[in-house]
């Protein structure tokens, strides 16, 4: 008997995957979120200070099989605050933010890049605004290979493109990000005051 053409096992193959999906809580009744690593400044943001159509995006992305949610756009437009709110929405998630990323790697923390790669939700704050080493660069880049690979929910904010994403840390990267969701901010719209309410948020 000939052997069968590796195409025709393939579309005979039966694949899964792992569930994907994560539940946001759009109406908190709480002002407190077991999320972790959230820095203060943007612990208080909860998705109800922004544009109900936009968090309608959130959550469907959340509900579905996306993996990644690329927010980009100038400093000030709320990326980090935003991703904080959709923190603290999924309970069960981790704030990775530069310096953080950049010790636990260089200090070679190995629970730290487990939970890296587990969690049900990560953010990776303000990718690509740090110089990095080749050695965090591969950590950063084995992380989220493992993400993409078992379709875990990754955020990445970043004042950059997705190209020169790619290019600070792999061209694949960038590849895998465009089959998430990408989200670019418009204008500034940093708070101007620290005594402002972080209410209608657009």
């Amino acid at each position: 008997m000939e052997p069968t053409p590796i195409g025709s096992l393939l579309k005979q193959a039966t694949f899964s995957r792992p569930a994907t999906s994560i539940t946001l809580q759009t109406t908190p009744t709480s002002c407190h979120s077991s999320a972790v690593g959230v820095p203060e400044r943007y612990a208080g943001w909860r998705l109800t200070d922004y544009d109900p159509r936009l968090v309608a995006r959130i959550v469907q992305w959340a509900e579905g099989d996306l993996w990644s949610l690329f927010m980009t756009g100038a400093a000030g437009t709320r990326k980090s605050s935003f991703a904080a709110a959709i923190c603290a929405a999924a309970g069960t998630a981790y704030f990775a933010t530069p310096e953080t990323s950049i010790r636990k790697i260089r200090e070679f923390c190995d629970w730290w890049i487990e939970q890296a790669k587990t969690c049900p939700l990560v953010v990776f704050d303000d990718m690509a605004s740090y110089r990095a080493t080749p050695h965090v660069h591969d950590t950063l880049l084995s992380i989220l290979a493992n993400r993409y690979d078992n379709f875990r929910k990754t955020i990445i904010t970043s004042n950059v493109s997705l190209a020169e994403i790619g290019r600070w840390l792999d061209p694949r990267l960038a590849d895998r990000l465009r089959e998430g969701l990408v989200l670019e901010s418009g204008r500034e719209s940093r708070r101007v005051t620290g005594n402002e309410e972080p209410t209608n948020a657009r």
